[in-house]
């Protein structure tokens, strides 16, 4: 699967977060974002609604799941998880 850069969704996020657009808040950056593959479709309405565009699929046509591709990005901002009706992401301590 290829993710298209789209720049202005990056200016735009940039603007949103105060000008830190990799950095992690301090209160999520012990937190990922854990996949529970037994639950995993693989419908990837979470793929679409991660607003740092982090997570991807994996696997072959028989088992996919979604993983977190870029960690560090990742703020554990939640939206993946509350858009997952199959309750396939929960937000963990990294440690």
């Amino acid at each position: 699967m290829t993710t298209q850069f789209n720049f202005w969704d990056e200016v735009i996020d940039f603007w949103y977060n105060g000008g830190t657009m990799w950095n992690r808040n301090a209160s999520t950056k012990h937190k990922t974002i854990h996949t529970i593959e037994a639950n995993c479709t693989g419908c990837k309405v979470c793929i679409k609604k991660c607003p740092r565009r982090v997570l991807d699929m994996t696997g072959d046509a028989r088992n996919t799941r979604v993983f977190v591709r870029m960690p560090d990005k990742c703020d554990a901002c939640g939206k993946c998880v509350a858009a997952c009706k199959f309750n396939a992401l929960s937000i963990v301590n990294s440690s």
